[in-house]
């Protein structure tokens, strides 16, 4: 700052009031002269509107910057400015009530003077700004000078002055602290003019050191009224003038009406240096060419000599060295207005690469210039190139697909529907983007409760879901869809999407609806036939013995083998069809599914089958078995026919039967092995049918009927059973059954 002579003439009042008012103390003058309205109008014009103005341009600038220390200053400035005028209006109470008022005021003013100035040595310090909190402020720091002046006239302060005799100790330390603030906070704000020299520093300086220099006449003046406390008040009311002139030199100097008590061109110009030298894009400053994207280069920051390969020497040399591919060099001035562009660099190396320039525009000295931020844009182009490439071939698989494709939003609102959707439904993707389920009405309604119930457990947080419910096509008919549904999520959990991969069934489960209606007319059937043909079986059974007890000695050797052909004929018939009734109960009768002791079912088949074991000198073991949630007239029918058969189909060898167990999932996986006979791989399947026999019924007896109970039970628990075997090494029978919950669980 250059300083004009006022400036340097303005010091002299400082050094004029210092030596005027020691002479005055020196002299002792006891002349007093007393005019409180001239004090009030002198207070009111140079200390209160002057205080007024200034808190005004340190508010805008606080709700500009939202700087503490402008802030502490406004607060500050304000004690001191009202204080003044307040400590003349009680006049009438007394010279120590006007005198305290107006010390304790200065002592506060002093301490938020000093706080600011060393918050803005320290460095900025910013709150968020808002009108609110200012006007907080400020009438906190009113209310506290009307707290001081109730407290003053009510006689609840400490007596500070006397007239005639001067201020009490109390008075003295208060001024003499806030004499030693109002110093400190001059020298303070002296050396922050070292590092930026402006004018509203040197005005506001010298404001604060006259305020110092006026509270030191205050301090040693023992009479109000007197010479030297005429000259105080002549201090103090120079450095609202003071005061006054550094607001207006900052409103000059900043062309705003705000002022700042930092450096803010000095702060300016520091960001931005350190902004251009740690911006992780490439910078540059340069002139305009009418033929190239970049005219001379002026300056280039770390950034961008890395990204070229070349130093800032080098950019900044003449001729530069060239950097743009020739396709791409094309003044940016003419396409300034866009503000940014890509174009191809070329580093060092010969290596060519995509930038993205942001250029602006500004004129120094008559020359335009550019400011320019040059970032590589090669990955991102890539990158934006594989992500467009794998939309389209996502795009082609799901519009292609057999499957439909639905893709929910977090509201549960479409957001993609692929082409087999279209011909699955009859909906376009026009008809249905951004609508709901309730708005399709697609739903059947005695399915629209449990689909509901799927989507909330899929906002909730279930990842995955499975589901089958009847869907209208647009035309008003029925499907049958099976629904896989899958979310995508955020890292913070958020629900992102759902994608529903649908499957039109409609025709299986037609067919399926029409074969288990077959079949139960199919089981019905056989049930019926099996139990009409008891009844002829009992009539042949009964003609057959009359004829072998009333004409035995009638019937030769061949009438008699006959007869006993046709007996032993019902016999067989009657246990096939005793069997097959109990292969088709097992579908209708109801069932009692309930926690059951494997073990103690082993036992109790053990014990039925006790007489066969004995007679095949058999030894069956049996290993830990869990418990299982099953009826225990299923699983004992499983163990009887298992056993049973293991004794039946025996080797050579004496039978040795293996009962074991283990936890497979949720479910027991059991074992019944055996050293029997053995099955050959390729009936392992066959043999679980109805009727399916690999040897005689003169060979082995049997109905050929247990296996498929036993299929038959198993499937009903959704278990699965098989055989691993090999002729002559004995056979392996794995089944698995629910296991039951544990018995805590179960309470």
């Amino acid at each position: 700052m250059k300083e004009t002579l006022a400036m340097r003439l303005a010091w002299w009042p400082v050094f004029g009031f210092i030596i005027a008012l020691l002479i005055l103390w020196a002299a002792d003058s006891r002349a007093e002269y007393g005019s409180p309205f001239l004090l009030f109008a002198l207070n009111f014009v140079c200390s209160a509107l002057t205080s007024l103005f200034v808190v005004f341009l340190i508010s805008r600038s606080f709700l500009l910057r939202g700087s503490i220390s402008l802030l502490l200053t406004g607060c500050g400035v304000l004690l001191w400015g009202i204080g003044s005028v307040i400590s003349v209006v009680v006049d009438p109470y007394g010279v120590n009530s006007t005198i305290t008022i107006h010390n304790i005021c200065a002592w506060l003013a002093a301490l938020f003077f000093l706080s600011g100035a060393l918050i803005s040595l320290r460095g900025e310090r910013t709150v968020v700004s808002s009108r609110t909190l200012i006007v907080a402020c400020y009438l906190s720091v009113l209310g506290l000078i009307l707290f001081i002046c109730h407290a003053t006239v009510t006689g609840h302060t400490p007596v500070f002055f006397v007239q005639g005799t001067g201020g009490t100790p109390i008075r003295q330390l208060c001024l003499g602290s806030a004499v030693v603030m109002f110093a400190a906070t001059a020298v303070l704000l002296r050396l922050a003019r070292r590092k930026s020299d402006t004018a509203f520093l040197y005005w506001y300086t010298l404001a604060v050191a006259l305020i110092a220099t006026g509270l030191l006449g205050v301090l040693l003046q023992s009479s109000f009224g007197s010479p030297l406390n005429w000259t105080a008040r002549a201090a103090m009311l120079t450095a609202g003038v003071y005061m006054f002139l550094s607001a207006l030199a900052s409103m000059r100097e900043t062309e705003n009406w705000e002022v700042s008590l930092t450096a803010a061109l000095s702060h300016a110009r520091q960001r931005y240096a350190d902004l251009f030298q740690l911006a992780a894009d490439g910078v540059l400053v340069h002139e305009f060419s009418g033929d190239r994207l970049f005219g001379r280069i002026h300056e280039a920051n770390p950034a961008m000599c890395a990204l070229v390969g070349y130093t800032a020497e080098q950019l900044r040399a003449a001729p530069p060295p060239t950097i743009v591919a020739p396709a791409s060099d094309r003044p940016v001035h003419q396409t300034a207005a866009a503000g940014r562009r890509e174009v191809v660099l070329v580093n060092s190396a010969g290596n060519s690469f995509t930038a993205e320039i942001s250029t602006r525009v500004f004129v120094r000295n008559g020359v335009r210039f550019g400011l320019s931020v040059v970032r590589d844009v090669t990955a991102r182009r890539r990158a934006e190139d594989q992500l467009r490439e794998l939309a389209q071939r996502l795009t082609y698989h799901v519009d292609n697909s057999p499957l439909a494709v639905v893709e929910w939003g977090p509201d549960m609102r479409i957001s993609r529907w692929s082409g087999e959707a279209e011909r699955m439904f009859g909906w376009t993707s026009a008809e249905v983007l951004g609508k709901s389920i309730q708005d399709l009405h697609w739903i059947h309604a005695e399915d629209e409760h449990a689909v509901v119930e799927m989507c909330a457990d899929l906002q909730r947080g279930t990842s995955q879901s499975h589901s089958s419910n009847r869907n209208h096509h647009k035309d008003g008919s029925v499907l049958y869809c099976e629904w896989y549904n899958s979310c995508l999520r955020d890292e913070h959990g958020n629900l992102r999407s759902i994608l529903s991969l649908v499957l039109d069934v409609t025709a299986r489960t037609l067919a399926e609806h029409g074969l288990r209606r077959v079949n139960a007319e199919l089981e019905q059937f056989a049930y019926a036939a099996s139990h009409d043909l008891q009844e002829p079986l009992r009539n042949i059974s009964l003609f057959a013995q009359l004829l072998e007890s009333s004409y035995a000695n009638v019937l030769d050797e061949r009438g008699a083998e006959y007869l006993r052909y046709v007996t032993s004929g019902v016999h067989r018939i009657n246990d096939l069809l005793s069997s097959l009734r109990a292969y088709l109960q097992l579908g209708d009768a109801p069932s009692e599914v309930r926690p059951v002791d494997a073990r103690s079912i082993v036992g109790d088949v053990l014990q039925t089958l006790h007489q066969a074991i004995v007679a095949e000198q058999a030894t069956v073991t049996v290993g830990d078995l869990p418990p299982v949630a099953v009826d225990p007239v299923h699983l004992q029918q499983l163990f009887q026919n298992l056993i049973g058969n293991a004794l039946k189909f025996r080797s050579t060898a004496a039978p040795e039967i293996h009962i074991s167990a283990v936890p497979h999932g949720s479910n027991v996986r059991f074992c019944v092995k055996d050293n029997g006979i053995g099955i050959d791989r390729q009936y392992a399947r066959q043999i679980f049918g109805v009727f399916k026999r690999l040897h005689s019924h003169a060979k082995i007896p049997g109905s050929g009927i247990g296996l498929a109970i036993c299929h038959k039970i198993v499937e009903r628990y959704n278990g699965t059973i098989h055989v691993e075997s090999a002729p002559g090494q004995g056979a392996s029978f794995y089944f698995s059954l629910p296991a039951a919950a544990p018995a805590n669980a179960r309470k």
